[in-house]
């Protein structure tokens, strides 16, 4: 499965609602980025291991899933930028 496939609306909320998504319309504080992206993939875990009972997600796959995300809500805002969102 492709990981474009995972980010639904719901996902994309999760991520709407988290710290990582202001830092990315900000840029404030590298470290901050590192802590939100984290505790953001946690929540997306939560969501996704309801939805997908029997798929394992590593860390990685997980950010860069909740990158997906915060590139698709930048991107419909206008204010995407490429630099902070490399998934």
């Amino acid at each position: 499965m492709n990981l474009e496939d995972f980010v639904d609306e719901e996902v994309m909320r999760i991520v709407r609602r988290s710290s990582i998504y202001k830092y990315l319309k900000t840029s404030i504080d590298e470290d901050f980025a590192d802590v939100s992206l984290s505790l953001c993939s946690v929540s997306v875990l939560c969501y996704l291991k309801t939805k997908h009972k029997k798929q394992l997600f590593t860390q990685k796959t997980l950010c860069d899933i909740v990158k997906i995300a915060a590139r698709r809500l930048l991107t419909r805002e206008g204010i995407y930028k490429c630099e902070h969102v490399n998934a």
